[in-house]
């Protein structure tokens, strides 16, 4: 896939998985979170695509719980990452992380 832009429409659908493994995502829209989708997501798969960083919206779904990241350019991870409850699985293999 060749994505490397996703739309932030998306944030308004009630969507309770979001796929975009193998694409060209660098970045996320700050209002992807922001929608219906902040209150539905539970998993969401960015493996294999250009992100640096993941958004700080991001911790702040309440049933969330499995995001898979691995194989991005991920140096760092949001503060709030420890604070999500209902994560239950987190692979962020394969980064340029630097800490944790």
């Amino acid at each position: 896939n060749c994505v490397r832009e996703i739309p932030a429409a998306l944030g308004d659908l009630p969507l309770r998985r979001l796929v975009l493994a193998g694409n060209k995502v660098r970045a996320f829209p700050e209002r992807l979170f922001e929608g219906r989708v902040r209150d539905t997501l539970e998993e969401l798969d960015v493996s294999q695509n250009e992100l640096s960083a993941l958004p700080p919206g991001l911790c702040r779904l309440p049933k969330l719980a499995k995001l898979l990241a691995p194989g991005n350019n991920l140096r760092v991870l949001p503060d709030s990452l420890g604070s999500m409850r209902s994560l239950r699985m987190l692979d962020l293999s394969d980064n340029a992380l630097q800490y944790l």
